[in-house]
């Protein structure tokens, strides 16, 4: 099989790069999104298409690790920052019971079965869910805290201090993301709490107006805090999305270069069926039960909840934790071909459910 060189491979992202950027405004009133035009680049380089470049996630699993562990820290970093509501319960009613109600739906009879009632099960109990939820939030929430307090004291009153907004962010993940790790705590969700804190920490100490009731108006990240005082969250996003975009260039291409045409199977896109349009939703509908939310945005938060690449670091990371050789090549088959259909399903029906959504918002006000 050929292999491409140095010269072609920036060749090949360069291109990608120029023509995206350049097709901005183009692309911006097509129904798809920047991750399926690098998805088909990645499908026609690799071993579908050209066969020019082959990934071997197994054989590469190491270095495909590092880069999806990178990329959920700044995804999540990101997303924490771009959350301005204040942490009341009657905000953060519906996002906690996804996170608990809804996922236990989804994943909990695994979990049933992997960790076995008795002395094990208590200790999961304990160690694994009590443990590492509550003092993961706690670090999370006191480094934020902290990093706010000592940025506004260092800016001085008439923030006329500059300080290195994007560096105080990437530290701010990794001493987070290290303390929860070396505690045993889940580090994605301590980086999370980190970023949600720092944020709402800032405005409270700037004395910025926040919304406290009503649905949000959809907002660009960065152009969301572009006129608020300066801060280590706006600074830093700027950059955080930044990455971001080079982080899914790459993974997704990669993606797209780890398929062959034998990687699709009717049991792959059978699971994909079954997470699209009943696990996901099944979960949502059993979570927000009571939670007072229309049935329209029950059912968008139902569609539009299996993206991202956060599974394909689990598999990877079972992986470099000693999962079985056959039982890996085929996780990797039907994560793949899951992560890509949802690539591309929910790629295309996103942008007209929006549009939809907050059309009738705006006709409902």
């Amino acid at each position: 099989m050929n292999t491409m060189s140095s010269a072609e491979w920036f060749l090949l992202v360069g291109g990608l790069l120029l023509s995206m950027g350049l097709s901005q405004p183009t692309l911006g009133h097509l129904p798809v999104t920047s991750a399926i035009i690098y998805l088909l680049v990645g499908l026609v380089v690799g071993p579908t298409v050209l066969n020019v470049f082959h990934f071997n996630p197994l054989k590469q699993s190491a270095l495909l690790e590092v880069l999806t562990e990178a990329a959920v820290l700044i995804s999540l970093h990101a997303a924490g920052v771009k959350m301005p509501v204040p942490v009341k319960a009657q905000r953060w009613r519906t996002p906690i019971l996804l996170a608990v109600l809804s996922m236990t739906v989804t994943v909990g009879l695994g979990l049933f079965d992997l960790h076995k009632w008795g002395n094990l099960g208590l200790h999961w109990i304990l160690v694994d869910v009590l443990w590492a939820t509550a003092v993961g939030i706690l670090v999370g929430v006191l480094c934020g805290m902290t990093l706010a307090h000592l940025g506004k004291r260092l800016r001085g009153e008439g923030n006329e201090h500059q300080l290195m907004d994007d560096f105080l962010g990437l530290g701010l993940i990794g001493v987070v993301y290290s303390l929860s790790l070396l505690l045993s705590t889940w580090g994605f969700l301590a980086v999370f709490f980190a970023a949600v804190a720092l944020r709402q920490t800032e405005q409270r100490l700037a004395n910025v107006a926040v919304p406290t009731a009503g649905v949000a108006k959809p907002m660009e990240g960065a152009d969301a805090i572009r006129e608020a005082p300066p801060s280590v969250s706006g600074g830093s996003l700027v950059f955080k999305e930044h990455l971001e975009r080079l982080s899914e260039v790459l993974l997704i291409l990669l993606i797209g270069g780890s398929l062959f045409l034998d990687s699709w199977s009717w049991r792959s896109v059978g699971l994909a069926a079954f997470l699209f349009a009943v696990a996901r939703p099944l979960s949502v509908l059993v979570g927000l039960l009571g939670s007072g939310n229309s049935w329209r945005v029950r059912g968008l938060a139902g569609w539009f909840g299996v993206r991202g690449i956060d599974s394909l670091y689990y598999l990877i990371y079972a992986i470099e934790h000693g999962l079985p050789e056959g039982i890996a090549l085929e996780l990797i088959h039907m994560t793949l071909i899951v992560v890509t259909l949802s690539i591309l399903v929910h790629g295309i029906s996103v942008k007209p459910l929006m549009e939809r959504c907050w059309n009738r918002h705006g006709r409902g006000h």
